[in-house]
């Protein structure tokens, strides 16, 4: 199989960590399905990339940060505690238990352990809800 018939036909995801839009990537793109989702992050971009990079996107989002000061959420509180597993949700209880949290969000790295931690902290009166990837877009 030759590179392009590669591209067209077994590609689902492309992470590319260095992008010359103006070369090879230019042809990458030709070569791979239209139909696909084209996301670009860069923390520079100048004005002659930035027009390449919407030939290749679809109504395309821009979200711009003005500085690394409005990164900073104020008011939010983050907290680490190095512990076992078998230790984290009796510490993760007791911690919403003592400080006064108006709300929580909690992440976890697998589906089932989101709707485990739900159904443990219902249980101990905290109200929860597991939002994943296996719910529905609009229901999230």
């Amino acid at each position: 199989m030759n590179a392009t018939n590669f591209l067209r036909t077994s590609v689902s995801i492309l992470h590319i960590d260095f992008l010359d839009m103006r070369g090879d990537i230019q042809k990458i793109f030709k070569e791979t399905p239209h139909n696909k989702q084209v996301m670009m992050f860069t923390a520079t971009l100048s004005g002659e990339i930035k027009n390449t990079c919407r030939l290749f996107m679809r109504n395309p989002t821009e979200v711009l940060i003005e500085s690394e000061g409005k990164l900073t959420l104020h008011g939010l509180k983050q907290y680490y505690i190095d512990l076992k597993a078998n230790e984290k949700i009796a510490k993760l209880i007791d911690l919403i238990d003592q400080l006064a949290f108006n709300q929580v969000i909690i992440f976890v790295n697998e589906v089932k352990y989101a709707i485990k931690l739900a159904e443990i902290l219902n249980k101990n009166t905290i109200p929860s809800k597991a939002i994943h990837r296996d719910i529905p877009q609009a229901e999230r």
